[in-house]
């Protein structure tokens, strides 16, 4: 080897720790600029929020663009000579550096270049430290030694001996990507996939900035079929480059292997040898014999046998092509499709608009029109056809009835590429319609979604009979969830219950064992709960191969057996078949040592893996739900809290215990040994002026009682105390990492928050934030921490959280957090516009109620004079002059926006959500403005259930309703025939009142929502929809 190879690896090291100081110092240089330009404050924003999302590669290139010159004209000093070209040879460095091809005879050039841009920003002690560099030898570590080697059996084709010697560098340095990457390639080759997967996503986690890493974990992931999460991990990789050929061409390759499966799936011929004969093609056509006969009308006698041939052998060599997966037949499939319609076919109708439908098979853009018009041109045609003595399916026709169905059903959305929409409303007769016309003709998922609008009612009248007939007949095709169905709808008959599958014919029907056992562990469908019963058949539903059993199994194992280790190994088998919950679960088991040794890389690794499948954390049912990166980053941080702490009392088991049970065990013995951490509380001080918010202690999580009852609402599976729990263990690590590592502290601190407004924190770590501040004025964490916790007055807030904006455009809780300031400050219009830029960075489902708000307050000041409290609350006389003045001032539209987020906010949030009484609340004082009872009704009721501390957590005050407030509602409802007996102890008919008034109020028997629209033929019970 030369000098030049060993060196070369060093020397793009050093570039890459050049470009990577100045990337810092250049985004502040060009925040700084746009701040001073003379753009409107508009055009500003949109430039910061540019800039602020961009790597280095961008940055370079948003100085090198033409409005450059532009923007620093108004700047003191002017432009900086050469500094659009020393920004394109920036990019050149920094691309050569990231494609492996930097050359070593070039380092010096390299380095002088990037220490004249860092000159060019006023920054020449950066410039003096990257022009050092050129003066430091090159020489090799030891590991770098061992990486040539493994590269030279790489290029020899010695994989076995490369990967030892990559491996073997490891052991020296585990932060070298390349490393990971290389050993990856070794592995490829050697056909060791799993593990190349792994090191591929190891480099990427180390550095997600190198196109290459993805190239490899892309093609990994299509090695192993797994075409949905190459295909994210494609388009993780072009965000680093959008323009990578490979990257581009095999993601292109994926979405064909997708819509293959696709088609697989929904075009129910098989291969045949291509008939040579009419007596080869009558035979074949002997198994589509339709019995009984349907009626002449709708059959289609076929008089041209050689256009049916014809048609018939270019079907036979589609599905050929398909078996191939190769991404170069898809244009010539497309053409043989298109050659099918024009001969008259539906198969080939319908299979063009599955491809218009879906988008991107053979470069094809998403084409909603195209898709229709496809679709109705085969079910267009009779789905029957006669050849010879024999009737047949018209295959394609009830397909094409059943997807038309489905779109006038769900609507059809907008175009792939978004500029061009065509928009289908939803039409439920139409639907119903086709759904009647393909079930009619035997398509499962026809005759499945035709008893659900059957069922429900939706498009016609409910017929339950003739539901649970097309649900059976479904079932008995194996559509899943047929069987599941059956037994609802047969509930909500409210007759006597018989089961639905039985136990001594559920043989090895995958979906009726699947029944079985979630009967068993309910106690559902007629049977007694048998949680022994439900793992047999857990079992044996999971030996037939379905995915969901095995993933079910795990759970009960877990989480009722407490077999940890049993558990495991089917959560395991389920995460490895490519369960998204499966492989969330798996991650958290890994990170907590839970039925296996604790490896947070894997953990790290499975829960990444279960983020990429698309499933987002949501906060209604956590067992259901999974995280985004933060969520994974919060789940590692608690699991190695839990582990830490058990390790130091090793007489603490893990056998017999859930994970939600190990992390209760270790708050209530850790949180009383730092209590006497956090000795002096914001929330619990003394008042310094008007601007405090205090918690009272009877309602502070510092309060013994209080924190204990949380602590058991959590373990009932109360998921805002889950969240509250979460929050006090990242705390408690602040408190741990508060001496050793500050930043890390402040940064867990806001990441809490986000899950606990109401969290008490220590004052010294005010003090930690104003150091932080010093060394960077605009730290985002540092910040945060101040606005919340010290004593300022709320003008001052905003100034330190707009300023804070202008440097972090992107942090979308600094952006709430600013809402609700403004909220204080009484400047609605800007709450207003801080809260929803909050949302469209992060969608947050409990900030819906600061957006509710400021939008109603922001109307308020701007149409009256009234004035309002600052719990919200408008100060009235009586109830005639309360509904004239809303109905005078307060428009139909902007009532109806701000109940609409109101209502939201109440559907995405836990029922236990601090300020979910207090939505209700305001609902019913609006629906009683507008003079609509029901409603009135219906939220006033739910605000005494959710403000019921059998529901509203104990760290919560109750919903507080002023005497003036009470009287005006009791008048109300006194005048309306309802009678208000005392507060939060529900609502009676007076006495006085018709038995009209009786009638008109009806409620949901499950949800208690006013006017369902759906009854039972009685007309005792009442329901919304299936679901209730």
């Amino acid at each position: 080897m030369t000098t030049n190879q060993i060196s070369r690896a060093q020397a793009a090291g050093r570039l890459q720790e050049s470009i990577e100081i100045l990337h810092e110092h250049l985004l502040t240089y060009l925040l700084l600029v746009i701040n001073q330009s003379k753009k409107s404050s508009q055009d500003q924003r949109v430039l910061r929020d540019e800039v602020n999302n961009a790597d280095f590669s961008n940055l370079a290139k948003f100085v090198a663009r033409d409005h450059w010159n532009d923007l620093l004209l108004h700047r003191k000093g002017g432009c900086p000579i050469q500094m659009r070209s020393l920004a394109r040879r920036a990019i050149d460095i920094r691309n050569s550096v990231s494609h492996q091809n930097f050359d070593i005879d070039k380092y010096e050039h390299a380095l002088e270049t990037l220490a004249k841009l860092a000159t060019a920003i006023d920054k020449p002690d950066v410039a003096r430290d990257i022009r050092a560099k050129t003066s430091v030898s090159l020489t090799l570590d030891a590991w770098e030694e061992l990486k040539e080697n493994g590269n030279a059996c790489f290029k020899q084709k010695q994989w076995t001996e490369a990967m030892n010697y990559y491996t073997q560098a490891l052991r020296l340095n585990q932060k070298q990507p390349i490393l990971y990457a290389n050993r990856a390639l070794c592995e490829i080759n050697l056909t060791k996939y799993e593990l190349a997967r792994e090191d591929a996503e190891d480099a990427i986690e180390l550095d997600s900035t190198q196109v290459k890493y993805y190239r490899i974990l892309s093609e990994v992931l299509m090695t192993l079929e797994l075409f949905s999460e190459a295909d994210g991990a494609c388009t993780d990789g072009l965000k680093v480059e959008p323009r990578d050929s490979v990257l581009l061409s095999r993601q292109r390759d994926c979405r064909a292997h997708l819509m293959t499966l696709y088609t697989d799936i929904h075009n129910p011929r098989s291969i045949q040898p291509e008939p040579k004969s009419r007596d080869d093609f009558l035979s074949q056509m002997q198994t589509l014999i339709i019995t009984p006969t349907p009626c002449n009308e709708d059959v289609l006698d076929i008089t041209d046998f050689p256009t049916c041939l014809k048609v018939n052998n270019l079907m036979i060599e589609i599905k050929r092509l398909f078996r191939t997966g190769k991404a170069e037949n898809e244009r010539r499939i497309l053409q043989l499709y298109e050659e099918t319609a024009r001969l008259g076919s539906a198969e080939g109708y319908y299979n063009l608009g599955v491809i218009y439908g879906k988008g991107g098979y053979a470069g094809i853009v998403r084409d909603y029109a195209r898709w229709k018009y496809y679709q109705e041109k085969a079910a267009a045609q009779k789905p029957y056809c006669r050849l010879g003595d024999m009737i047949l399916r018209n295959i394609g026709v009830a397909e094409a009835e059943n997807s038309l169905g489905i779109l006038y059903r769900d609507g059809a959305g907008v175009d792939i590429d978004q500029i061009k929409a065509t928009e289908h409303k939803k039409n439920e007769e139409w639907a119903r319609s086709w759904f009647a016309r393909a079930a009619q003709c035997g398509i499962a998922e026809a005759q499945f979604n035709y008893a659900d609008l059957l069922a429900d009612g939706i498009g016609g009248s409910t017929d339950i009979s003739q539901a649970l007939d097309f649900y059976r007949h479904a079932a008995d095709q194996g559509y899943p969830d047929a069987y599941k169905k059956i037994q609802e709808v047969q509930s909500r008959r409210g007759t006597s219950l018989k089961p639905v599958v039985r136990e001594d014919t559920a043989e090895n029907n995958p979906h009726a064992l699947m029944l079985l056992a979630s009967n068993y562990a309910r106690g559902e469908g007629g049977y007694h709960k048998n949680m022994n019963l439900a793992e047999e058949y857990y079992r044996r539903a999971a030996n037939c191969g379905n995915l969901e059993a095995e993933f079910a199994l795990a759970e009960i194992l877990l989480y009722h057996f407490k077999r940890n280790g049993d558990g495991f190994a089917f959560m395991k088998q389920a995460a490895e078949k490519g369960h998204a919950l499966a492989q969330w679960r798996l991650g958290r088991l890994f990170a907590f040592g839970h039925g296996c040794e604790q490896n947070l890389d894997e953990a790290r690794r499975w829960l990444t893996r279960g983020r990429r499948q698309g499933v987002k954390y949501c906060s209604t049912s956590e067992r259901n739900t999974m995280g985004d990166e933060n969520n994974v980053d919060q789940e590692l941080t608690v699991a190695k809290a839990v582990y830490n702490f058990e390790q130091k009392h090793p007489e603490l088991s893990n056998d017999e215990i859930t994970i939600d049970e190990r992390i209760l065990r270790v708050l209530s013995q850790l949180l009383p040994l730092n209590m006497s951490q956090i000795s002096n509380i914001t929330s619990l001080s003394t008042p310094l002026d008007e601007t405090t918010v205090l918690i009272p202690l009877e309602y502070s999580l510092l309060n013994k009682e209080v924190f204990e009852e949380v602590e058991r609402r959590a373990y009932a599976g109360s998921i805002t105390a889950k969240q509250y729990q979460m929050a006090i263990m990242m705390l408690i690590e602040a408190l741990d990492e508060e001496e050793n590592s500050p930043v890390k502290a402040l940064s867990l601190l806001r990441n809490a928050y986000l899950l606990c407004e109401r969290l008490p924190i220590p004052m010294s770590f005010s003090d930690i934030a104003q150091t932080r501040l010093e060394v960077n004025p605009y730290d985002a964490d540092a910040l945060h921490l101040i606005v919340r916790i010290e004593h300022r007055s709320f003008k001052e807030r905003v100034r330190l959280l707009e300023e804070c904006i202008k440097h972090n455009p992107l942090a979308a809780d600094i952006h709430h957090l600013l809402a609700d300031m403004y909220m204080f400050t009484k400047e609605y219009d800007k709450a207003e516009r801080a809260c929803a830029r909050a949302l469209e960075l992060d969608f947050h489902p409990g900030w819906l109620y600061t957006q509710a708000g400021a939008t109603e307050f922001l109307y308020d000041t701007q149409n009256s004079t009234r004035v309002t409290s600052r719990k919200g609350f408008r100060s009235r006389t009586t109830m005639d002059q309360t509904r004239n003045e809303i109905k005078s001032k307060t428009s139909i539209e902007i009532t109806n926006k701000i109940i609409a987020i109101y209502n939201r906010f109440i559907e995405l949030n836990p029922v236990d959500h601090r300020k979910v009484p207090m939505a209700h609340f305001t609902l019913a004082f609006i629906y009683m403005s507008r003079n609509e009872p029901q409603l009135t009704y219906h939220h006033w009721l739910k605000l005494q259930e959710t403000d019921n501390p059998s529901v509203r957590l104990s760290c919560h005050e109750p919903v507080d309703i002023n005497c003036e407030m009470k009287t005006m509602m009791e008048i109300w409802f006194e005048k309306q025939g309802l009678l208000l007996t005392t507060p939060f102890t529900g609502l009676q008919l007076s006495s006085t009142s018709s038995s009209e008034s009786k009638e008109h109020i009806q409620v949901c028997d499950q949800c208690k929502k006013p006017n369902p629209p759906k009854s039972c033929p009685c007309r005792k019970a009442h329901y919304c929809d299936a679901k209730c």
